[in-house]
């Protein structure tokens, strides 16, 4: 098993890895597991409008004590990530921007598959709060799901997060109150659910939020 997950990388830098990892090792995956969270359409976002100066008062503050420091960084966070998850709402509700998205995502699946390598296609949902995983739903999620079904082939997978996020207080599901990427527990929970697709590719088998491709 190999990662090639890189911190922070949209989809045009996970297909710039793959095919690094492909010219460097000469090998091909019998399975990729493409892991999908709400900010990978981040290619076509301009954020620049998020990015919140401190003051002069607060800068000077800062230098002489950690406690305002603290308090100042969770005020500005929470001020960028307000405003970036309304940008990333917006890039998915258009069109244009949205389909440029989706021939990215089907030129990277199609690059993988002539690997002969088998996709699971895992799709998290924003996971705020239990309003936001279902919000994401009709957001992205499902138009995710109809995308794989035009480019899908015999024992890939398509798996929808949104079930296992469900199961899970938002204090468990998310990284800490200021970064609301998956926890290390549900990392877990996705992965054991992984275990069953990878065991099972050709047969099928039984995950919630999951399926095969006919």
């Amino acid at each position: 098993m190999i990662n090639l997950g890189q911190n922070g990388a949209s989809t045009s830098r996970e297909k710039q890895n793959y095919m690094r990892f492909i010219d460097s090792f000469g090998q091909q995956p019998d399975v990729l597991i493409f892991q999908y969270f709400g900010n990978d359409i981040e290619d076509f976002l301009d954020t620049s409008h998020c990015r919140f100066s401190r003051t002069s008062v607060s800068n000077f503050i800062i230098k002489f004590s950690y406690i305002y420091s603290l308090v100042d960084t969770i005020f500005l966070q929470k001020e960028f990530g307000s405003c970036y998850r309304e940008a990333l709402r917006n890039a998915y509700m258009d069109d244009g921007l949205f389909e440029k998205h989706k021939r990215q995502i089907k030129d990277l699946m199609r690059v993988i598959q002539s690997h002969n390598s088998k996709v699971i296609f895992v799709v998290f949902p924003f996971l705020h709060n239990e309003t936001e995983i279902l919000n994401s739903a009709k957001l992205y999620v499902e138009k995710l799901d109809g995308l794989y079904q035009t480019f899908c082939q015999k024992g890939d997978w398509f798996y929808d997060v949104s079930h296992a996020a469900l199961s899970l207080k938002t204090s468990e599901r998310v990284a800490n109150f200021m970064d609301a990427h998956p926890s290390s527990k549900l990392h877990r929970l996705v992965a054991n659910e992984l275990e069953k697709m990878v065991a099972s590719a050709e047969a099928g088998g039984d995950v919630d939020g999951a399926y095969t491709c006919k």
